[in-house]
């Protein structure tokens, strides 16, 4: 079984608008940060976002969410790449786990089907 952990509070890919449309890079207090492109001042289009604890993810974000292609690397060297949608991977997509194991196929929500 895969579990996802979605972070809450300081660390959510959930972003509140900042005031640019220019690519750039967003600091959180917690040393959190998000660089790439913004849409009325939240993550959208192409972008890393990287938690302090070390955990990131690169790819496509739509209205400051997780949505599109991307790859997420968490720091217990699991990796998943593929389709995300709000946030969750959603679509087809394949998880490497830190032992050498690998599921690849759909995801619903963020549980592989």
């Amino acid at each position: 079984m895969v579990f996802f952990f979605f972070y809450t509070g300081t660390q959510t890919p959930i972003i509140n608008s900042i005031s640019t449309d220019e690519p750039g890079t967003f600091k959180w207090p917690d040393g959190s940060t998000y660089t790439g492109d913004f849409k009325q001042g939240k993550p959208h289009g192409i972008g890393t976002l990287s938690w302090h604890n070390g955990d990131s993810y690169t790819g496509e974000f739509i209205d400051g969410q997780l949505s599109g292609s991307g790859k997420l690397e968490r720091v217990d060297g699991s990796v998943y790449e593929g389709q995300f949608h709000n946030g969750k991977p959603h679509g087809q997509g394949t998880f490497y786990y830190p032992d050498g194991s690998i599921y690849k196929g759909q995801w619903v929500n963020g549980e592989p089907m």
